[in-house]
């Protein structure tokens, strides 16, 4: 490359970043100032959504903007790459500026939606999809800073407290992910469904419940422990391990280790869980009896395979 050629690109990478961080600054002007309120009215809300909506709307365009420039953007606002390298970094998804403010803006608005309990009152599911976008996209491209990801990642986890359907669609990637041989966003997609659980899993007693877990094992897979015996649901992805988890695969492994049968639901996990790195932990719950768990997961793994479908 030619010394005229990195200049050039100097002068547009210093461009952008002024750009970003003006725009920054327009965005925090506007009211309402989102970042000083501890409260919020009805109308105050309408115009806090309006405003995050309309910054994510900005940055998403800018994004798809420099993305222009490779082939790896599709319309949907999905990135799908074979290989993590072929993303560059983007200038303005610079989390310094614009982008952080959005996520501090976005964090402090759902929380006080879910405090105050009035998000059934209100449409944000536009807001949280587009965020979601944007932060995809921060990942992907290695674009941004941590502490906007983790804004970004606490907004989600409150957003799949309210509305099971963005914990759905956190597993869907992450499935669809292992499928296709990546792991880029692996960590904090896990990061999510690992505080959705503890959240979850917190005031539960645990005992004599049947215990529950979704895991990725080449397929998508629900084991269900009570204290006498295990049993588990799994999609066809993998179809050389199809139904690879049967009463043998079960009745092999306590052979395999001691020869003793369990006598509680956490030990029959440790035994025929799978402990190697390619295989992690979807999400874990506990039930009052099997006709809830079977019922309850089988919805959750239905709505799953029709997301993977399409």
């Amino acid at each position: 490359m030619s010394s005229s050629d990195e200049n050039r690109q100097q002068d547009e990478v210093a461009q952008k970043q002024e750009a970003i961080v003006t725009l920054g600054r327009i965005y925090r002007a506007t009211k309402p100032q989102i970042h000083l309120q501890s409260g919020f009215s009805d109308e105050e809300i309408h115009a806090a959504i309006a405003k995050i909506s309309n910054g994510l709307n900005l940055l998403l365009s800018l994004c798809k903007l420099e993305l222009s420039e490779t082939e790896y953007i599709q319309e949907t606002n999905h990135l799908i790459s074979n290989s993590y390298g072929k993303f560059k970094q983007l200038e303005f998804a610079d989390g310094g500026s614009l982008g952080l403010l959005i996520s501090e803006d976005a964090l402090n608005l759902l929380h006080n939606l879910k405090v105050t309990n009035r998000y059934e009152e209100f449409e944000f599911e536009d807001l949280v999809s587009n965020l979601y976008s944007y932060w995809k996209i921060c990942i992907q491209t290695n674009s941004g800073v941590g502490d906007m990801y983790k804004r970004i990642g606490d907004s989600l986890f409150i957003a799949s407290t309210m509305d099971e359907s963005y914990e759905l669609e956190i597993t869907h990637d992450l499935v669809r992910e292992a499928l296709n041989g990546e792991s880029t966003l692996r960590r904090w997609l896990l990061w999510v469904l690992e505080e959705l659980d503890e959240s979850t899993n917190s005031d539960i007693s645990k005992e004599n419940k049947v215990a529950v877990v979704r895991f990725f094992d080449s397929d998508y897979v629900v084991a269900y422990a009570t204290n006498d015996f295990v049993t588990f649901d799994e999609l066809d992805f993998n179809l050389e391990k199809k139904k690879r988890y049967s009463d043998e695969f079960v009745h092999g492994e306590v052979y395999r280790n001691d020869k003793i049968f369990p006598d509680n639901s956490q030990d029959w996990l440790n035994l025929v869980l799978p402990g190697t790195d390619e295989c992690f932990i979807l999400g874990r719950r506990f039930y009052d009896s099997m006709e809830e768990a079977e019922e309850t997961e089988q919805t959750f793994l239905n709505w799953l395979q029709a997301l993977l479908d399409d």
